[in-house]
């Protein structure tokens, strides 16, 4: 993981790549929302990393579909993302507030898409990382979100 590539895709696409790079051999959950609406691959081991998308044991995932990458583990080490930048970029009107608000809720519990709930326990250039997360009745160690597929954000009550 280093500099950020300097590409349209610095926003969320790049960052998720530098965390994918980091699960080489894990086994993840992936929720994917794409041109044919939502959908859940889980339990895939990945494989490899590149060209933005992740080759896992049950198949060919395009980053871009990625909303949130659920971790049924404490990775350890753990794990990286990429700094936030000062940039005029594609995305940065949308993504500098965003990490602003996010920066200012940091270790605090919060709900996001009023379905996912957990501890912010560390904010990224187009990533955030969930701590501790209940989604669906389940609890889970951690999730890695990309911040382009955030649409709410509130206090957990």
């Amino acid at each position: 993981m280093g500099a950020l590539d300097r590409t349209i895709c610095d926003c969320c696409v790049c960052p998720m790549q530098c965390v994918l790079e980091q699960l080489i051999d894990k086994t993840v959950s992936f929720f994917l929302l794409g041109t044919t609406g939502a959908g859940q691959f889980n339990d895939a081991t990945i494989e490899r990393v590149e060209g933005f998308k992740v080759f896992t044991n049950k198949g060919i995932v395009a980053f871009h579909t990625i909303s949130f990458v659920i971790l049924n583990f404490e990775p350890n080490p753990p794990i990286k993302v990429k700094p936030t930048k000062n940039d005029i970029g594609e995305c940065a009107c949308i993504e500098d507030s965003t990490t602003n608000l996010l920066n200012s809720m940091k270790k605090k519990q919060v709900v996001i898409s009023d379905s996912i709930s957990g501890t912010i326990d560390n904010v990224g250039e187009g990533i955030i990382l969930l701590k501790d997360v209940s989604f669906l009745g389940s609890c889970f160690p951690l999730f890695v979100i990309s911040k382009c597929f955030i649409d709410t954000i509130s206090p957990s009550t």
